[in-house]
């Protein structure tokens, strides 16, 4: 069997196209597949159940109808046999192929939860110890998501502490671009952990992550864990830090929506965007300036930009460059992808009078208040 089709296009602006569509899930489908996962039933019955699932069923992401198949598929009791066969199969590659419906079924924040619920996370870790290339691969391409959602409540989730489990991910390495791809997102879900960081440092993390992959969108997230690891870290060699931040710096040279369209083109997925604002915040101007040109990056997806006012991301990212006295090219730049890919939502304005008259004081405004109009005219009141 295959694993997961990775290279699966999300338009960025799939919420508008199917913001009308009515649908209801494909009932006598999945009824069929759940009951050819019955534990009575043969493994190779099984083993082609989940395939089905994994490859025609549940990709690709941000599609209504999968989506209504998915949440259906798990309320029939379809994800506790997905988790049964994951832990009881005999044969490795049925365990292997429960495993990548589970990878595919892991699309947003709700399935994420629910998936931690259902004892998936833990069938993961147990994958990762296998020894099992293939169950191994699976377990770091579904926890790339399980962990990205994890990291907005990391103290609900008992791997938090488990600095064996960074050991185990940074020591697994196989050859091909979609296993890199899943590592690079999943030790980048695993940087936004407070209770990770200083782990993933100290077991060699840093030197992995500099590694040049000659892939861009590997490369940009392997550089993004690199901010989230050295940011308000003040004990890192300073030869080090320096290295880090050239790494990162290479990638001002890119346009944001540059990777964009690969994230949209390999059909990434993000469940959490808050974690930019801590890099937002850092005293390091180039760590502050590739957390905006992430931003931009992100701006381009309507689901991302849903994400980001979910999160409140915007006003805050707003605000830091509302105070930034003297702003680069690549900030205009950045801030220009923003502007735009925004400025239509009705949501922005009154972000900007939150902003404008509630974190800064009047003598802040008046200081940028010629940014300000200059962007937003309307926005900007009488003083």
């Amino acid at each position: 069997m295959s694993d997961p089709i990775v290279s699966i296009t999300i338009s960025d602006t799939t919420l508008k196209e199917q913001a009308n569509l009515k649908i209801k899930p494909e009932k006598l489908r999945v009824n069929g597949l759940i009951e050819r996962l019955h534990p009575s039933n043969e493994e190779n019955i099984v083993r082609k159940a989940c395939d089905e699932l994994a490859h025609y069923v549940f990709i690709p992401w941000l599609n209504k109808q999968n989506q209504a198949n998915k949440m259906y598929f798990c309320k029939q009791g379809g994800l506790k046999l997905l988790v049964h066969w994951m832990k009881e199969a005999k044969d490795p590659d049925t365990q292997a192929d429960a495993g990548t419906a589970v990878w595919n079924f892991s699309e947003s924040a709700v399935m994420q939860e629910i998936l931690w619920k259902e004892g998936a996370g833990h069938a993961l870790f147990d994958f990762l110890k296998s020894g099992v290339p293939r169950k191994e691969r699976v377990a770091i391409g579904a926890l790339f998501g399980l962990f990205d959602y994890g990291s907005n409540n990391p103290q609900d989730l008992p791997f938090s502490t488990d600095t064996d489990l960074v050991k185990k991910i940074l020591d697994t390495k196989q050859e091909g671009w979609s296993f890199n791809l899943a590592k690079a997102g999943c030790l980048l879900s695993l940087s936004k952990y407070p209770t990770m960081r200083q782990s993933m440092v100290e077991n060699g993390a840093i030197t992995q992550l500099l590694e040049n992959k000659n892939d861009e969108l590997i490369d940009y997230l392997q550089a993004l864990s690199i901010a989230h690891l050295i940011a308000g870290n003040h004990t890192l060699d300073s030869a080090v830090r320096n290295t880090c931040l050239q790494s990162i710096e290479r990638h001002f040279d890119r346009h944001p929506s540059e990777i964009r369209k690969k994230e949209s083109r390999h059909g990434i997925v993000w469940s959490s965007t808050k974690h930019l604002l801590r890099l937002l915040r850092d005293d390091d101007p180039t760590i502050r300036l590739f957390a905006l040109h992430c931003s931009a990056n992100l701006s381009y997806g309507d689901y991302n930009r849903a994400l980001m006012q979910e999160e409140d991301l915007i006003g805050p990212l707003f605000y830091s460059q509302w105070v930034e006295t003297d702003r680069n090219e690549k900030q205009q730049e950045c801030l220009a992808v923003l502007i735009k890919n925004f400025g239509a939502s009705d949501a922005v304005p009154s972000l900007f009078q939150i902003c404008s008259n509630g974190i800064m004081n009047r003598t802040q405004f008046t200081h940028v208040r010629p940014v300000v109009e200059e962007l937003f005219p309307e926005v900007v009141t009488p003083m």
